[in-house]
């Protein structure tokens, strides 16, 4: 985690100020982010289709931020309405405790996430590509779609099948295109 988050930079992904270590643990310094989960967020509240979709998008920008890092992309693999932090009208994402560089070959190792929102092929132990992240962005809208404060336009539900396809090859084939189907339903 610490080695893939020193070098990130964006506005939505927490800074790391140093890394740490002792004999036994690893210590990650790292920006204070202040805010509510996603998660506990909706405890309380119900949100309109708008504000899920915005959320979405920027979601969407962060993700796309870690795909296009080079040699190699980032995989989040574990993105879900606890992991997301809204400050305000910014998100942030944390937690890249499984996160790992896709390479594009080799034996996939990080075969982890969290059950109602990791990719099939993830839960089977399957290497993931960064469809995968689609599909876990699918999966924390359509979470999201459960508070909205009315139903869903069909348009909006579209897209989240497509996201949450069983299979990776039914699924958009970059978050790029995700975002760019959920701004057309704004």
């Amino acid at each position: 985690e610490a080695n893939i988050l020193a070098k990130l930079r964006h506005p939505g992904i927490p800074i790391v100020y140093d890394i740490e270590e002792d004999e036994a643990f690893y210590y990650i310094i790292e920006e204070y982010v202040e805010g509510e989960s996603l998660e506990k967020l909706l405890w309380n509240t119900s949100v309109s289709q708008e504000y899920m979709i915005q959320i979405g998008i920027q979601l969407c920008g962060i993700v796309s931020f870690l795909h296009s890092q080079k040699p190699f992309p980032v995989l989040h693999q574990d993105l879900k309405p606890s992991h997301i932090i809204v400050c305000g009208n910014q998100v942030k994402l944390i937690d890249f405790g499984i996160a790992s560089f896709f390479t594009g070959s080799g034996k996939n190792y990080q075969i982890y996430g969290t059950m109602d929102f990791a990719a099939p092929e993830a839960l089977n132990g399957l290497p993931v590509t960064p469809s995968a992240d689609v599909y876990g962005l699918g999966k924390v809208l359509q979470y999201l779609s459960s508070y909205t404060t009315e139903p869903c336009s069909t348009i909006f539900q579209t897209i989240i099948q497509k996201a949450t396809a069983y299979d990776a090859a039914d699924r958009y084939e970059t978050v790029r295109l995700f975002k760019e189907a959920l701004e057309q339903d704004l």
